[in-house]
């Protein structure tokens, strides 16, 4: 990497991040993706991390420490709406400066949120005006942003559809990078407003902590609490396993857990309570699962749209668990039915069904945990991901040729 090159200076950007307690996955990977990344000897690009003073409160708990690639907003954070919207107003006046003084040449946006768009509109006038030659990347990595665009205008999620489209127009793109083959090959479809490179990417990552260890009879769910992520399902699950089997589970000291917060969170608790299962279900809150993964048998993903790719579930994988995912979207490249988990019907006795064939079977856990850990250790590496993100930004900003290996 050349220094003085500005081809060669790459920022991420967060804004406003509230809490990575009950989810976080794109925040929490990409803040692993910049510790390793900037800890490498020799990188094509000088990556930089541009957030305001919250944002980095929230991922120091994951690590992430200051230096002179952590570029800070000033101000800190309030909820009271005047405030906020100065504080906004602030942090958009000042990054212009930014880009200038570190001589940014693409900012890569790591999650699509709306507040997002004052961001995005000014680093295009900085290109329409001549003055700063930039490259502006989205990355596509909440499930629902691809599927929404087309529902129906009376769906249960219309709200997510209206901000997609609108997000989509709203700014002119030099590339998007999408977790999901299905918004790249529907995306001629959607009137994306600046024509940009789409690539969906390759390689996903964990951080090297998960790792597995001494194993238990544990149960994981994790995920944000909202109806999307269908947590209620797991619950109820569970409740419908101690229905009928309680003998065997309590034998065997097989427990449930349930990690994440959001919306849906005290419906989650009052549905515990609802079942009584308080004495084998509970639910709590942690910024990253390193010891839990590492002592748990079997992770269960019931997202609605995509299990593809959950953080947690890498993670869980990673960690040596057994997979158990709902049948939809992207799934099957990241579970392989019967190779190293299952994947089920979106109801509670297709759940219960293969739940419980897992944890009678020891031997078919196991299968699947050596099965999964090779996936994250050989094929799902951060290496692998560099590369692929690499290649993806020199494209976009040389419109050449990808790098060679």
């Amino acid at each position: 990497m050349d220094p003085n090159n500005a081809n060669s200076n790459i920022a991420l950007l967060f804004l406003n991040i509230k809490s990575i307690s009950g989810g976080g996955g794109a925040e929490r990977q990409f803040t692993d993706f910049f510790i390793h990344y900037n800890a490498q000897q020799e990188n094509k690009y000088k990556l930089y991390y541009i957030l305001d003073r919250r944002s980095f409160d929230e991922l120091k708990k994951i690590g992430l420490d200051k230096s002179e690639n952590v570029i800070l907003f000033p101000g800190g954070f309030t909820a009271f709406l005047p405030k906020k919207l100065l504080l906004y107003l602030v942090w958009n006046i000042c990054l212009p400066y930014y880009i200038f003084k570190y001589k940014i040449r693409l900012v890569h946006f790591p999650s699509a949120v709306i507040s997002l768009i004052p961001s995005l509109t000014i680093l295009n006038w900085l290109n329409i005006i001549g003055a700063h030659k930039l490259s502006v990347v989205l990355n596509i990595c909440n499930c629902y942003f691809a599927h929404d665009y087309f529902l129906d205008a009376n769906h249960m999620y219309k709200e997510y559809l209206k901000r997609t489209r609108f997000f989509l127009k709203a700014v002119k793109l030099d590339g998007i990078f999408s977790w999901y083959q299905y918004f790249v090959d529907r995306s001629s479809e959607m009137n994306i407003s600046g024509n940009p490179i789409i690539k969906a990417a390759q390689y996903y990552f964990v951080n090297s902590a998960f790792q597995p260890a001494d194993k238990t009879n544990i149960v994981i769910y994790a995920g944000r609490m909202t109806k999307w992520k269908n947590p209620q399902l797991f619950v109820e699950c569970v409740s419908n396993l101690f229905d009928n089997h309680e003998k065997y589970l309590t034998e065997n000291d097989w427990k449930f857990e349930m990690y994440g917060d959001g919306p849906e969170a005290s419906n989650i608790d009052r549905m515990i309570e609802k079942y009584n299962l308080q004495h084998i279900l509970q639910r709590k809150i942690s910024y990253r699962l390193v010891d839990e993964f590492a002592s748990s048998r079997i992770f269960v993903s019931t997202q609605k749209f995509e299990n593809f790719t959950s953080l947690s579930l890498l993670e869980a994988m990673s960690a040596g668990n057994a997979i158990l995912a709902l049948d939809v979207g992207e799934t099957k490249r990241i579970v392989k039915d019967e190779l190293n988990g299952y994947l089920f019907e979106d109801s509670v006795e297709g759940l219960s069904k293969k739940l419980l064939a897992l944890i009678k079977n020891p031997e078919k856990v196991q299968e699947f945990a050596v099965e999964n850990r090779k996936v994250a250790t050989e094929i799902q590496t951060v290496e692998n991901f560099i590369y692929d993100i690499e290649n993806f930004w020199n494209i976009i900003i040389t419109q050449e040729n990808p790098i060679q290996a």
